[in-house]
């Protein structure tokens, strides 16, 4: 067999380092990346199905279980468990959902950028915003689906705020699965890191332990908790101007007299907010802290994804191949710059003779006589 090294593919290499720009414009990379990202979405319609019915699903089972939610004292604990759960629920399926589709894809970009086919910027750029339409419209169905059937805020502009919120965090979410999913090498690595992140966000989410009560040395790490920033605009938004009973609990002093009972009493919605120590924020900043840490994430996912080039093995022409045989006399140098033939090595065959084999002899016509027929 002959092993040749043309100038062809040595100038098809020079070409390849020559290209140090893409081409096509950015109107024209966005447009393109922009209809493959949605053939892609729509053709992947099990993905959205199964999705679609999990958020139904969630919602509707969430809101049997609190749908008996008044406005007595029990109903605060209520109140705030399920505004907990939504933060919880709807992070979990954001970076989820990203990752397991973003890690897939990363290792196609990459080389399609090592092809100078397009810039990063157009990709990502082009990545979250097609893919707005399902990340608004699933968490948009599970807000009003569970705000109304739970019965909590019933103001008009609580509702719009819930329903802000809700696709708030998820798109927080994503920014944190792009990054994660940007530095994670494998789906199996990020899935991974991923409930590690959301552990840490939990708990200093400022349901499990009030944020005053949080050691000073740590205290830092809940404000980089997005969902400690959406509970507490869950919390600012449901409990404002809500008023409770003290109808579905009794408070007895040591004398058997309720009055001093009475004035221990929850009442108001602000002193709930004082109590969750979210008296020291407004509605706004949390949202502002929130899409802070969303642009944080997706700033993060960028810069991984621009500085982690894929490495290849460099090819350097002249370069000097010796096959060895087991003759060594027989090993030759070869060149790459220069057509070389292999000779095949001398093997020696033992070929048994025709003593030691029984041939029989077939007419020439194809046909076997009678004596030979079995």
């Amino acid at each position: 067999r002959d092993y040749e090294d043309t100038e062809s593919s040595s100038e098809s290499l020079e070409k390849f380092e020559d290209v140090k720009s893409v081409r096509s414009g950015c109107c024209t990379q966005i447009k393109v990346l922009s209809v493959r990202n949605f053939r892609q979405l729509t053709r992947d319609k099990f993905s959205l199905i199964i999705r679609m019915f999990m958020t139904t699903f969630f919602a509707l089972f969430i809101s049997a279980l609190y749908s008996e939610t008044d406005n007595g004292q029990k109903s605060i604990q209520d109140r705030t468990g399920i505004l907990f759960f939504v933060c919880i629920n709807q992070s979990f399926g954001g970076i989820f959902n990203t990752i397991n589709t973003f890690v897939i894809e990363k290792a196609i970009v990459m080389r399609e950028r090592q092809a100078k086919s397009y810039f990063l910027s157009s990709y990502y750029l082009t990545k979250v915003i097609t893919a707005l339409p399902i990340d608004i419209f699933t968490p948009l169905i599970f807000a009003c689906i569970v705000y109304w059937i739970v019965g909590l805020n019933p103001d008009p502009f609580a509702f719009f705020m819930f329903c802000f919120i809700t696709v708030a965090i998820s798109l927080a979410a994503i920014g944190l699965g792009f990054c994660v999913g940007s530095i994670a090498p494998t789906v199996d690595a990020a899935s991974a890191m991923a409930p590690t992140f959301m552990v840490l966000m939990i708990l200093f989410g400022g349901f499990y332990i009030n944020a005053d009560n949080i050691p000073d040395w740590i205290a830092w790490l809940s404000n980089l908790s997005t969902i400690q920033w959406s509970f507490a605009a869950f919390c600012i938004n449901e409990f404002t101007g809500v008023e409770f009973t003290c109808d579905d609990i009794t408070i007895t002093d040591e004398d058997g007299s309720t009055s001093e009972g009475q004035q221990q009493c929850t009442r108001t919605g602000e002193q709930v907010i004082e109590l969750l120590s979210f008296d020291t924020y407004t509605l706004w900043e949390c949202l502002g802290y929130l899409f802070i840490m969303m642009g944080a994430f997706h700033l993060i996912a960028f810069l991984v994804l621009r500085f982690n080039k894929a490495k290849y093995l460099a090819v350097s022409p002249g370069k000097q191949w010796e096959i060895v045989d087991d003759d060594p006399s027989q090993s030759e140098p070869i060149s790459s710059n220069r057509t070389n033939t292999l000779e095949a090595p001398n093997i020696a065959i033992q070929v048994a003779s025709t003593s030691e084999v029984e041939e029989e002899a077939i007419p020439q016509d194809g046909m076997v006589s009678d004596n030979e027929q079995p």
